[in-house]
């Protein structure tokens, strides 16, 4: 499931990375390349500065009086959350000639004064992306957007009650058998004997361990109707003993066995629904109340008949008492071993994310608490459980909650052939995908000048020039490299079969984008444009070997929303043009497996 929810994160970053360094363009004189920049092959080629800065000629200079109004949201913010069905939408347009009118979602607004309009707009549950249009008294239109997500605001705090189901075979919980028998091996039980000493202390008899050996402990688990079952085998055991009988002296005893085999019933949690556990030993996040041993072929013997025949009536307190200390020691052993092969469950594992776009990692916390279990030795153990997620180190102002929208029923899953098979709703995917944009895990930095390690397309001028035709007198040399900035300006949303053959859906409703060209001349870089991009990725995902196979991702680009154009005016229609044109095959680059 980590694969799982981490290669969605990857997506993300891919996904708007190549969007947003495909969102700009001017235009003029095209020249001859001065420096390396394209691609070689199949990789590109790190480009060679300085370039020349360029200036818009006067016909790529708009007549204002052929610019529409600048229009900015007031009220709600972008990117908000709500649980209410319906929402006041408050803009501002100015413009030196005047409004004429104003629209929100397609209705008249109405003016409050100050520049201001408002409209009330329904909401559908999931991304809602509100368009908004404004026209000055010559004729000229502007428009723009935001985004609400509706839905059942949850904290961070909270667990999201059947969150995922998972399903182990047979094969799948020897797998982690396997995990766990190599540490278990690497203890020496002796040390945890001989601490217990002395093992017997009753009238007549002290027995204190002075040496322990058997064969490799060995694990075995087991689906059962209540969870699961778990058995530690211990072979050809030898504890060798100092025996002191009162008033007869000291002699030494070893006690043998065949086989110990201790076994555990483990289920959920009942403080879940006692309030008080009533245990506090856990494995694979269910609760194991107690281990039982039992001996095959148990004996204690001396090498003195004198001393035999004193030994005899305490064969049975013996055999009672040395299976009573290795329950507890083997009980101990077996659920911090478990819970190790499986971190996560009943107790908080930290995920790291690295960002390979801006360097920096960013950290957030998960827990799975099991609600129900149930299985059989044949067909292994399903466990159905919550999710929590919350990141450590959350960005200043990022809300502390995230929008649930509904739990579907969870398909029940059969064993095999796979040793392990896992379902998440969507709730708890996107509070895995909010705590990741808390932590700013998803901010992303392209940078032309210094290509990514197998990128095929080269981020220069060049891109833009067929359709932001300015870019051309911005940058007259084509291999100029251009830096793209990605932030989200709300945490990315999931949703599963939302519509009819798209089996799973990623919508950005706040891509905030900022593009400079960079002309490696030592001074700043020249700021082209800043905009806001909404787009809903559809992608299907399948699960063979233990690998995720990403296939056919595609993005159609819902809004575009130019917000800053220092340098010089960008028509948004020529932003958008270019995006629809390039996204298919940025997208296409980023198939995968992991």
């Amino acid at each position: 499931m980590t694969k799982w929810t981490l290669g969605c994160i990857a997506l993300v970053l891919a996904g708007l990375s190549g969007m947003g360094c495909n969102s700009e363009s001017n235009g003029g004189a095209f020249s001859a390349s001065t420096a390396a920049g394209a691609t070689s092959g199949s990789s590109v080629v790190a480009p060679v500065g300085p370039f020349t800065r360029g200036q818009a000629s006067a016909q790529n200079v708009p007549d204002p009086t052929t610019v529409g109004p600048r229009m900015e949201p007031i009220s709600p913010r972008r990117g908000a959350q709500t649980d209410q069905a319906t929402i006041a939408v408050v803009i501002s347009a100015v413009d030196p000639d005047g409004i004429a009118s104003v629209s929100i979602d397609g209705k008249a607004a109405t003016s409050r004064g100050n520049d201001q309009f408002e409209a009330q707009v329904s909401l559908k549950v999931g991304l809602n992306v509100i368009g908004f249009e404004s026209e000055d008294s010559l004729g000229n239109v502007s428009r723009g957007y935001l985004s609400v997500t509706c839905g059942t605001l949850v904290t961070t705090q909270q667990t999201v009650r059947e969150g995922a189901v998972a399903a182990f075979t047979p094969a799948g919980l020897e797998r982690i058998c396997d995990v766990a028998e190599p540490e278990l091996q690497k203890l020496d039980l002796y040390d945890l004997v001989k601490a217990e000493n002395p093992l017997v202390k009753s009238t007549g008899l002290r027995l204190s361990a002075t040496k322990l050996s058997y064969d490799p402990l060995q694990v075995e688990l087991e689906g059962a109707p209540a969870g699961m079952r778990a058995r530690v085998l211990l072979d050809r055991v030898t504890l060798e003993c100092d025996a002191e009988f009162i008033g007869f002296g000291l002699t030494s005893v070893i006690i043998t066995a065949d086989r110990a085999v201790a076994v555990a019933d483990a289920q959920v949690d009942q403080g879940l629904f006692t309030g008080t556990a009533l245990v506090s030993k856990q494995a694979l996040g269910l609760e194991m109340g107690a281990l039982t041993i039992t001996f095959q072929n148990f004996d204690a013997t001396t090498t003195s008949g004198f001393f035999s025949a004193l030994l005899s009536p305490f064969r049975g307190s013996i055999e009672r008492t040395v299976a009573d200390k290795l329950e507890t020691i083997l009980l101990d052993l077996i659920t911090t071993e478990l819970n190790a092969s499986l971190a996560g469950l009943d107790s908080d594992i930290t995920i790291g994310i690295d960002n390979p776009l801006t360097q920096t990692r960013h950290e957030m916390d998960l827990r799975f608490e099991v609600h129900q279990a149930s299985g059989s030795a044949a067909s292994g153990l399903v466990l159905s459980a919550g999710l929590k997620a919350s990141a450590k180190n959350p960005t200043p102002g990022t809300p502390d909650t995230f929008v649930a929208l509904g739990t579907a029923p969870a398909r029940p899953l059969v064993a095999g052939p796979e040793p392990f098979a896992i379902q998440i709703n969507s709730d708890a995917l996107n509070a895995f995908l909010h705590a990741a944009w808390q932590t700013g895990g998803v901010k992303a930095k392209m940078e032309g000048r210094n290509p990514i390690a197998g990128a095929t397309i080269a981020l220069n001028a060049r891109m833009l020039y067929p359709f932001v035709p300015v870019v051309r007198d911005l940058a007259p040399d084509p291999d100029t490299p251009l830096t793209v900035e990605i932030d989200l300006g709300a945490a990315p949303l999931v949703r599963f079969g939302n519509t009819p053959g798209v089996p799973y859906e990623l919508a950005f409703g706040e891509a905030e984008v900022r593009i400079l060209i960079d002309y490696m001349d030592g001074q700043p870089p020249l700021h082209l444009v800043s905009l806001r991009m909404a787009a809903v990725a559809a992608v299907n995902l399948s699960v063979t070997a233990d690998k995720l196979t990403i296939t056919n991702m595609v993005a159609p680009v819902a809004r575009v929303d130019v917000t800053q154009e220092p340098a010089v005016d960008i028509r948004e229609q020529e932003i958008e043009d270019f995006i629809q044109a390039i996204l298919p095959q940025i997208l296409d680059g980023y198939k995968s497996q992991l």
